[in-house]
């Protein structure tokens, strides 16, 4: 665990990095919180040449129920959010390579599109969220990962949000993945996890931040 930030965007978060110094990557948990399964994503992508960095965003809290998590995500202020998660992108960017990749799970997932609305990202991927629509200055890649069975987030909305996407000429590409639901990627979650859905949306997105990040 590190800090990061200066006074009212200080915040901690876990860090997976090494001598060899990679491209950087956001990773931003769900309304669970930083649990066990968000570090070891930051530990893999380090492993496939990255350096990543976990925020905080509960401070240490983490919960165990979903309305705990409704709580906790209820409780957090988006101004003070969004200024945390800038520090923590000049932490990546200005002390280990200038390149930034974002990568976001269903919170975090809208967290991750106001990020790379508000200054350069080169490559966002998404897990079953994605937040307001993209507005017409936006830039980056997008790579979208969705559950076929989802009852927190509409197979319209994700189509309006990557049709919105295309229509601005962004690089954008999403995947369904069959018989899943909402946080398919998330072993802490076991009734939904789906290892087999899991691991080829992760090699997916490794391969988009190692396209696009080089």
């Amino acid at each position: 665990m590190i800090s990061f930030g200066k006074h009212k965007d200080r915040g901690t978060g876990y860090s997976a990095r090494s001598e060899r110094v990679g491209p950087g990557v956001l990773v931003l948990h769900e309304f669970f919180g930083l649990t066990p399964s968000f570090k070891e994503k930051a530990d893999r992508l380090n492993e496939a040449g990255f350096t990543a960095l976990v925020p905080d965003l509960y401070d240490g809290r983490v919960a165990s129920t979903v309305d705990e998590a409704r709580s906790l995500a209820q409780s957090l202020d988006e101004d003070t959010v969004m200024a945390r998660l800038g520090a923590a992108a000049e932490h990546l960017t200005a002390n280990w390579h200038p390149r930034l990749g974002v990568v976001g799970f269903s919170l975090g997932a809208a967290f991750a599109v106001e990020l790379a609305k508000s200054r350069d990202v080169e490559a966002v991927a998404l897990y079953y969220g994605m937040g307001e629509m993209p507005g017409p200055r936006w830039k980056s890649p997008v790579l979208g990962h969705f559950a076929e069975n989802d009852e927190w987030e509409s197979h319209e909305y994700i189509q309006s949000f990557f049709e919105a996407l295309e229509e601005i000429g962004a690089d954008a590409e999403s995947f369904v993945y069959p018989g899943t639901g909402h946080w398919f990627a998330n072993p802490d979650v076991a009734e939904a996890y789906a290892p087999d859905a899991a691991e080829q949306a992760w090699n997916r997105t490794i391969d988009f931040f190692s396209h696009h990040l080089a």
